[in-house]
Formats: C-alpha cells, structure tokens, sequence
C-alpha cells in the first residue's frame, strides 16, 4: 500500500495523468474501486489534498505532499540556495546589529542632553536665588544704603536729643552768658538797694 501511495505521489506531480485509466495502468489494479481506495488514504495521510470525479472518471488534487526522494542533480541547486538563504540571514543581522546600536547611541544621546539640560536649569534657579538673597541684604543698592546712612544719622541726633556737638556748644555759651547777666543783674539789685538804704 505504502509503495502505491508514494507511486501515486509521483504520478501526482503531473495532472495531465490522474485519469482513472492512466493511473490504473500505472498502479496496476485492477478497479476503479482499489484505485478510489489508494485515493482516499492518501488523502487522509495527508499526502494529497483533492477530490474524486467518478463521473469523468478523473482525480482533482489541489496539493501534493514533497516527495521523500529527491530528483536526480537538484543537490548543487539546493546548497547554492540555502547559501543563499544564509547570506541574507547574516545580512539581515548585520542590519539589525547596526539599528540596535544606532537606537542605543540615540538613547543615550537623548539621556545626556536632559542631563545637561537639567543642570543648566538648577544652575540658572541658583543663580537666581543668590541675586535675589543679595539684593534682600543691600536694601535696594544704592538707595538702600543710602536710607540706612539717614537712618543712622536720625539715631545719632535722636540719641543726643535732637542736638549734634555745634547745637550743644551754642546751648552751653548761651547758657552761661544766661548765669552771667543773672549774676550782674543781682549785683546791680544790691547796689541799689545800698544806696537807697545809705540815704
């Protein structure tokens, strides 16, 4: 039965010969019945897909399982096509290769400039803050430190009531001119008052 199946495989590879009568020649048996038989095992084999036609007396096959001998010279074409086959395999590797290490540098590329940008950021920030601390220290620049020199100014007076040294010397002259003519004025008094007693 096996050597009919893969006789019949063979026959199979040209459809011009699935005639009932041709097949039946070549697979010496002697009904269409044996013949439908051998069909139909070999289709539940899994060697051939197809249909029978007892009306016209002819096999409709769709596919046919490869035969497990190979024709006569088809070693050489067979090595040159998977040579073939494998050099396009490591090409296509090679390419890979080369786009996974482009995607990597990329990647990394990428991670280094946010790195980058994120230090310029903080530096920027830092900056920022230390201009502001300065500014808060100074007052407002120039005319802060100039309110603070009126500001020490204003305590200086406010300490010595008011006065500076100029104003407490002019104070002090005229408060002794003040005792002075207090005192002449007294003296005259008692004179005064002498000569109107010695009269």
């Amino acid at each position: 039965m096996k050597l009919r199946q893969l006789s019949f495989l063979t026959l199979a590879k040209n459809p011009a010969s699935l005639s009932y009568e041709n097949l039946l020649s070549a697979l010496a048996l002697e009904t269409p019945r044996e013949l439908e038989d051998l069909v139909i095992s070999a289709i539940y084999a899994g060697l051939v897909s197809g249909t029978l036609d007892p009306y016209n007396q002819v096999v409709c096959l769709s596919s046919v399982s490869p035969l497990r001998d190979l024709p006569p010279n088809s070693i050489p074409s067979m090595i040159t096509t998977l040579n073939e086959w494998s050099s396009r395999c490591v090409s296509t590797l090679a390419d890979l290769e080369k786009q996974i290490a482009a995607v990597k540098a990329d990647a990394l590329r990428r991670h280094k400039d946010e790195q980058d940008w994120a230090a310029h950021v903080e530096k920027l920030v830092d900056t920022k803050v230390t201009d502001k601390n300065q500014n808060d220290n100074s007052g407002s620049g120039y005319f802060g430190g100039l309110g603070r020199k009126l500001g020490a100014g204003a305590a200086s007076k406010r300490g010595n009531g008011g006065l500076d040294d100029e104003d407490e010397d002019d104070m002090d002259l005229d408060d002794d001119l003040d005792e002075g003519e207090r005192r002449g004025s007294k003296s005259k008094r008692r004179g005064i008052s002498n000569l109107s007693f010695g009269k």
